[in-house]
């Protein structure tokens, strides 16, 4: 995967990383339809565009590594790890599990740092 080591939450990260992609999570960042519920008249007021940061998404090629895939395509250029800021406070959005026992540990900076962060804000 892509990591945005200038993020705060990828801090100490190299520019790519290794993930274990099983039975896991990529999202994609969407925005509200301007249409209203009756068809297409637009909404007087548009909504807000999502306040959404991707910290690291799934490669564009070459996405195995190792092992097998039935479609590796789905998660090409997905999100594989997610800052949305909501609110006051922000919601951490991790698709792979970094602390899996056969991930490489350099994801585990991933989870602290989301921690850390979190508890200094």
């Amino acid at each position: 995967m892509k990591v945005n080591n200038a993020d705060p939450l990828a801090f100490g990260m190299k520019p790519e990383a290794a993930a274990s992609y099983s039975r896991s999570s990529a999202f994609e960042t969407v925005t509200i339809s301007r249409k209203a519920e009756g068809g297409n008249e637009l909404v007087k007021i548009p909504p807000p565009l999502p306040n959404v940061k991707a910290v690291a998404t799934y490669a564009s090629n070459d996405l195995l590594m190792s092992g097998w895939a039935l479609n590796p395509n789905k998660i090409k250029n997905k999100g594989a790890m997610m800052n949305v800021v909501h609110e006051k406070g922000n919601v951490i959005l991790i698709g792979f599990r970094p602390q899996f026992r056969g991930q490489s540990r350099n994801t585990y900076k991933l989870i602290f740092n989301s921690i850390y962060l979190g508890a200094t804000r």
